[in-house]
Order: C-alpha cells, then sequence, then structure tokens
C-alpha cells in the first residue's frame, strides 16, 4: 500500500491510500488523536479479556490434576480399502 498525505489546512492532512481502489479521506488531528486512544483502549481490553480466559483454563485444568481426571486418549480408526473383485 502506498500512502501519501498533503495539508489542506491548519488543522487537516488528506491522506491518499493507494491499494487495489484509491481511497481519499480528511482527517483533522483530533479525531487521529481519539481513534489511537479508542484503539489502544479496545486493544487492552481484548488483551485482558484473553488473559481471563487462560487463566480459567489454568485453573480448570488444575481442577482437573488435583481430581485425578486425565485426557482421553483418541483412538485412529483403522482404514480399510476394498479391493474390486474381478
Amino acid at each position: 500500500m502506498e500512502l501519501t498525505a498533503k495539508k489542506v489546512s491548519e488543522f487537516k492532512i488528506e491522506v491518499t491510500k493507494i491499494e487495489p481502489k484509491t481511497t481519499v479521506i480528511e482527517y483533522d488531528i483530533k479525531f487521529l488523536r481519539e481513534q489511537k486512544k479508542a484503539i489502544k483502549e479496545q486493544k487492552a481490553q481484548f488483551i485482558a479479556a484473553r488473559d481471563a480466559e487462560i487463566a480459567e483454563i489454568d485453573l480448570l485444568l488444575l481442577h482437573c490434576k488435583e481430581k485425578g481426571v486425565i485426557e482421553e486418549e483418541i483412538k485412529e480408526i483403522e482404514t480399510t480399502t476394498k479391493q474390486p473383485q474381478s
């Protein structure tokens, strides 16, 4: 992706992104900073949620170990190919 930016006013830049298609959008600094802040907050919330899920799984695995629960072995199913009869 190619990106060019030019100043269009004291408070805004115009960004041109050349991808499979060309998109021209105007941004002001306040919007860009708010977007960055919101994305960082969403990222932090996402990571915190995944960390909580991992902690819960670790706790459940510990309970399994303490209670003597073991992992069920997956048995391979033997497949046979019938030869055509002549």
